[in-house]
């Protein structure tokens, strides 16, 4: 539970003068209208500006996860962005592509966002894939590659019941 401290106002209070000491007001507590719901969140955002090659988040996770990048390529080499899941696991797992959007590469920030939000929500998809212990599953690779801060989206809704490690 958060509380928020809520301070009385001062009558006639200048610039510069030292207020007298009030008594403490009553706490007040808000609670979320609701508990939380939907995947875990994957966030791939930091680096923001990718200048260079290299792992830019990775993170293990099982059950509905959404996978999620925004990165602009500052790099003066072309880069792509790969999304992977791997099973480290003893075991086969199973992986669902729920649904997914994806865009870029684009200097315009505005029309990448909706591309990629229009994308994810007209792609009714659902597929299967079979991963096996030790392997890596290519999710979503960027094409064309990006470059002098070209923007890269995504938004990818994925299930296993094995706790994968997604690379992006």
């Amino acid at each position: 539970q958060k509380s928020l401290r809520v301070l009385a106002a001062p009558n006639e209070a200048r610039p510069g003068e030292v207020l007298a000491q009030r008594p403490e007001p009553e706490k007040v507590t808000y609670r979320p209208a609701k508990n939380r719901s939907g995947p875990r969140l994957l966030f791939s955002n930091s680096p923001e500006y990718v200048d260079k090659p290299g792992i830019l988040y990775r993170d293990k996770a099982g059950g509905k996860v959404r996978l999620y990048f925004w990165h602009a390529v500052t790099s003066p080499l072309p880069l792509k962005l790969c999304l992977l899941a791997v099973n480290k696991g003893q075991e086969l797992a199973v992986l669902f592509a729920l649904r997914g959007g994806f865009a870029g590469p684009s200097k315009d920030a505005h029309a990448v966002a909706k591309e990629a939000l229009r994308s994810f929500y007209r792609s009714p998809q659902q597929e299967k894939h079979c991963i096996r212990p030790g392997e890596a599953l290519v999710l979503h690779e960027t094409a064309p590659a990006a470059g002098g801060g070209q923007i890269l989206h995504g938004i990818l809704d994925v299930e296993s019941e094995a706790e994968l490690e997604f690379i992006f």
